[in-house]
């Protein structure tokens, strides 16, 4: 199967390059100072204007020709495009919509499972059978820990690849999702049973958790009351992170839920949540209104808007 996916590869390459010579006698020009190729040409964009694009840094003259080339088939939404174009294109649209959650997911899903295999073929070239020799070697691909992908994992990668292609087919000219007639890939229903701590055997990690507290400061320390919110309330970690005082209401006895927190590529987001299902209040038990009493007593914080 490997080394049907390996022809399929080496061929397209030689249909690549075989066009190439036909079509990449374009003009680019020679940065002596820079010692580097630079491609500038006009092209229409989507509304039918007459723009002029310039892209810089080119080792190779070949390349800033291929770069032209390629843009002027993403720019005329020509399916001849490579699937790396469509994709630029697809997540530049698609990180203007969604949160940055979703967006590192995406772009983590495409650049470790999917450009690998279909990156430099062209979009309308892509068939059923590629789809179904992609999918072979998902099955066959392992973490870096040795264990195969799970069927979750299958599924949601492959959502993402059919998401794309359903996008190319509304705003790109695509004819037909080659994925279309294919099925499902992978399974949502195989997921391990969620293992729940009994309230026993919460209060037996929470005495260990005040005897080492007790023995270092004494004081009511973030880790625990972080650990009891969790448990009384059912929060998302994120959504925990992202409360600050001013959103717990000891009076009205809740939580208000109406935000979560992320952190991508060393950054930290603060968003609403992904759905609005997710905006909610969340009671509080009466000895989790005492141990936040007690904690932010302890505490002292003055900015109610400072996360917990």
């Amino acid at each position: 199967m490997k080394l049907t996916v390996f022809i399929l590869k080496i061929w397209y390459n030689y249909i690549k390059d075989y066009r190439g010579k036909e079509n990449f006698e374009v003009p680019v020009y020679y940065n002596a100072d820079r010692k580097t190729w630079y491609a500038m040409f006009y092209a229409k964009d989507y509304k039918g204007v007459n723009k002029k694009y310039k892209k810089t840094g080119f080792k190779k003259k070949k390349e800033a020709q291929e770069y032209e080339y390629e843009f002027k088939k993403k720019i005329a939404k020509s399916m001849n495009m490579s699937f790396q174009s469509l994709y630029e294109l697809y997540f530049e649209d698609y990180r203007k919509r969604h949160k940055p959650t979703a967006v590192n997911t995406v772009a983590t899903f495409f650049r470790l499972h999917i450009l690998p295999f279909f990156g430099e073929i062209e979009v309308n070239k892509i068939t059923s059978f590629m789809i179904r020799e992609w999918q072979n070697e998902m099955l066959e691909k392992e973490h870096g820990n040795g264990q195969l992908f799970s069927e979750n994992s299958k599924s949601n990668i492959y959502a993402t690849l059919k998401s794309m292609f359903n996008w190319a087919t509304k705003y790109q000219n695509l004819n037909e999702n080659p994925c279309k007639n294919m099925g499902t890939f992978g399974s949502k229903k195989n997921r391990s049973e969620m293992k729940i701590w009994s309230v026993n055997d919460f209060e037996k990690f929470i005495e260990v958790l005040e005897l080492k507290n007790k023995e270092k400061n004494g004081k009511y320390s973030d880790s625990i009351i972080v650990f009891k919110i969790l448990f009384w309330t059912g929060l998302r970690i994120g959504e925990l992170l992202a409360l600050s005082e001013n959103d717990i209401n000891l009076e009205g006895k809740f939580i208000d839920i109406n935000k979560t927190f992320s952190h991508i590529n060393k950054k930290d987001y603060i968003t609403t949540p992904k759905t609005l299902g997710s905006i909610r209040k969340v009671l509080l038990p009466e000895t989790l209104i005492s141990d936040l009493q007690l904690y932010f007593s302890e505490t002292s914080k003055i900015n109610q808007n400072k996360k917990i």
